[in-house]
């Protein structure tokens, strides 16, 4: 294992500890979400789905699911009963009774509208997981429209080439079902612009039981895919298609371009944050850590990581703040400067996206992608160190 791989491509640096606040209660959870999960194994097998998930008040819920596990490309439709509750730190346990008896830890954003899942649990494995909240009704195109900012993280598995890759793209979506866009993507440990800007033009459709899944046509593009209920976030997953275009496996988060400027004291507060990534290819890891700035973008996170199946905690270091342009764009946005990652604030100042591997640091061949939510109330002081934050 490469002690510290996830601490050592962080730039985060001073806090204020401050105190909990309201818990958020567990009618947060009902209605529809909208799901992606990353999957990688330690037998270096993968496994990506999304899809949508709705809890309804009484404790029973419907799961669709878009899969590929392992080059099995497929999906499902299933029912199922739960139970949730709320954690003195701000957390919540979620318990599938029906079918299986899996539990999950949490954490909900001050918004109510971002959900991330502790994926360093299962020493098997390393998983990232996200949600977002869905409108209730049916969607039409127009829902999804205007310009945003993409990450993704992407693995090829192919009988000969073997591909691990981060993305940062801008896309822009007419609301017609028309998405052009381009950026850069990372498989070498060095960001290059994409070949060509690319574009998706009427093959996009909404599933016919009105949900809000947009459905790409052909590999390697993403699959299928949800957009929030305010629309300024959106998640696909890449699953690729059936054989020969099932070595596809992936996970893309969206954060819209806003009408409002941006500036270093928007990072100011509490934040959760979730990655994914490799070493080179040969190790894999997974993190959830809390994060608390100051107004002027300065940061501190104290971070519990699992790579290979191993854990480890740590505080990250101190390093230089993080200068937000009015856009909400910060690091070396798309382009191949100096710091070495990619990021974006946006849905009004509650979510962010960061992307590493731009060239020497972190080292070359180390790829990661990090999602933070905005959580106040549940992210406690890092006094406490952050085997608390997940304590029930």
């Amino acid at each position: 294992m490469k002690k510290g791989f996830f601490i050592s491509v962080l730039f985060f640096f001073c806090f204020s500890p401050g105190l909990l606040q309201a818990l958020p209660p567990v009618s947060a959870l009902h209605g529809p979400w909208g799901f992606t999960f990353l999957n990688h194994y330690n037998t270096n097998t993968w496994k990506a789905e999304g899809g949508r998930v709705v809890f309804n008040p009484d404790g029973s819920g419907n799961v669709t699911t878009f899969r590929n596990d392992a080059g099995s490309v497929g999906n499902t439709s299933n029912p199922f009963t739960y139970s949730a509750s709320v954690n003195p730190n701000g957390t919540l346990t979620l318990n599938f009774l029906d079918p299986g008896t899996d539990s999950y830890t949490l954490i909900l954003s001050d918004s109510l509208d971002m959900i991330f899942v502790d994926g360093t649990q299962d020493p098997s494995r390393q998983w990232i997981g996200v949600l977002i909240k869905l409108k209730e009704g049916p969607y039409a195109n127009g829902d999804f429209s205007g310009e945003y900012n993409v990450v993704a993280y992407e693995h090829v598995h192919a009988p000969v080439i073997f591909k691990y890759k981060t993305t940062a793209l801008k896309i822009d979506s007419n609301g017609l079902g028309v998405i052009t866009g381009e950026g850069y993507t990372n498989d070498t440990g060095a960001w290059v612009p994409a070949a060509h800007p690319f574009t998706v033009s009427s093959n996009y459709t909404f599933m016919t039981f009105g949900s809000p899944f947009l459905s790409f046509v052909g590999g390697p593009s993403p699959d299928v895919g949800t957009i929030s209920a305010n629309g300024n976030m959106a998640l696909w997953v890449q699953r690729g298609k059936a054989a020969p275009d099932n070595i596809y496996y992936g996970l893309y988060f969206a954060l819209k371009r806003e009408a409002r400027t941006y500036s270093n004291a928007d990072l100011a507060g509490k934040w959760i944050v979730v990655g994914f990534g490799d070493s080179g290819g040969t190790g894999f890891g997974t993190l959830i850590g809390a994060m608390h700035c100051d107004n002027s973008g300065q940061c501190q996170v104290a971070m519990k990581s699992q790579f290979n199946g191993l854990i480890e905690y740590e505080i990250g270091p101190s390093g230089p703040k993080m200068i937000i342009a009015a856009d909400g764009t910060f690091g070396s946005s798309y382009g191949p400067s100096s710091p070495s990652y990619a990021a974006v604030i946006g849905n009004n100042g509650n979510t962010f996206y960061l992307t590493y591997g731009f060239s020497s640091d972190p080292p070359p061949n180390s790829r990661l992608v990090m999602i933070g939510l905005r959580c106040n109330d549940c992210a406690i002081p890092l006094v406490y160190h952050l085997p608390l934050i997940l304590s029930n």
